[in-house]
């Protein structure tokens, strides 16, 4: 009997209250190579592990009176003169970003960590503590060294920010120091950081190529499988062709089908090298591709495809069994519906994007 074939599909479930958040390096970016080096984000406000352990147990009042002594001291310093120190509206906001960061963003939430220069870089990175569970860290600021309490994250990627949309590089020079950015960049961060991924009832399917020149070609061979995974996800569309289709060509078969727009993926092209491919839907197209593509490239037997198992990975609180369980099922009625023939066809079709055209994913065969 032959071994089942297991897919990692290369896709990131997301949970649907999946954050981006902007933390602030402190005035002048003066904590940036710290918190790049030690993988731990925090706000410049100084021995906050005075307070206790636990964030979640400190007593809001105490918090926010040691917030507003350590600005009190900070600009007593800087001026030379001591005033009366009263409560202010920033030591409220900043005692507010304080339980954002350390109580509200969620494990899995990404952190984006701007570098100096409105044309420089931001730091991608995913907290991977649990809200209340907290690392401290000494720094110096000045002449003295200092704690601060943060939480831990790994890097995800770095980004231009000239790559990334104006209003969401405009909320990043803002000198709020902790705060969700919104949907501003959300797909472009997503793009780089995790390459496919379902965010909110969509699919998102990533392709790259390597190949230093692109050509007319090329791009039939891409343009037919990006077709043909759209036919044959959807099932009224694959049977009608198949009605219509005496042999087992992929291309009749997708010219047969003739897909409205409405049921064909959103992609985005972009053929630089390395060039990619962004294949968008609600429906699991997207999804469904990157199931059969590493399989189809690899020549594997249909009798092994049909039986293939899927698996993918969750950030946060989000699951992957009821995806991989529908996605599986999808996949098998689409072989099903193909038969041997046409997916020999298909992986011919696969190969060939492979070899000429250099087209990648991240989904791959487990052995």
């Amino acid at each position: 009997m032959p071994k089942q074939v297991e897919i990692d599909l290369g896709v990131t479930v997301l949970p649907d209250n999946h954050k981006i958040w902007k933390l602030f390096a402190g005035e002048g970016y003066k904590f940036l190579n710290l918190m790049l080096e030690s993988s731990i984000v925090f706000i410049d406000v100084r021995n906050l592990d005075e307070l206790g352990p636990d964030p979640s147990e400190w007593n809001k009042r105490r918090l926010l009176e040691h917030v507003s002594e350590d600005r009190w001291a900070r600009q007593t310093a800087s001026t030379g003169i001591q005033t009366e120190r009263r409560i202010s509206s920033n030591d409220k906001l900043n005692t507010t970003l304080i339980e954002g960061l350390l109580l509200t963003a969620r494990k899995g939430d990404i952190i984006a960590i701007p570098h100096q220069g409105s044309d420089g870089y931001v730091t991608i990175g995913q907290l991977t503590s649990r809200p209340g569970v907290t690392k401290t860290i000494v720094a110096q600021d000045g002449r003295r060294n200092y704690t601060y309490v943060g939480r831990r994250y790994k890097e995800l990627c770095v980004l231009n920010k000239r790559d990334l949309p104006f209003e969401f590089v405009e909320r990043l020079q803002t000198p709020i120091a902790f705060f969700d950015t919104g949907d501003a960049a959300r797909e472009e961060v997503y793009e780089a950081a995790y390459g496919s991924y379902i965010y909110d009832g969509v699919n998102f399917a990533k392709y790259s190529t390597s190949k230093d020149v692109y050509t007319s070609r090329d791009n039939r061979t891409v343009s037919t499988w990006m077709e043909f995974v759209d036919v044959v996800s959807n099932t009224d569309a694959l049977v009608s062709a198949k009605l219509k289709t005496e042999t087992s060509s992929i291309v009749e078969l997708i010219d047969r089908a003739n897909l409205d727009e409405i049921d064909r993926s959103d992609l985005s092209i972009n053929i630089n090298s390395p060039g990619e491919i962004i294949m968008k839907a609600i429906a699991n197209s997207p999804l469904i591709g990157l199931a059969i593509y590493p399989m189809a490239a690899t020549g594997v037997a249909y009798s092994q495809a049909v039986q293939a198992q899927i698996v993918m990975k969750a950030v946060g609180d989000a699951t992957t069994n009821e995806c991989e369980a529908e996605l599986g099922q999808d996949v098998r009625n689409v072989l099903e519906a193909l038969g041997a023939k046409r997916w020999q066809a298909a992986c011919e079709v696969a190969v060939r994007a492979a070899n000429e055209t250099t087209l990648k994913t991240d989904s791959s065969l487990k052995s």
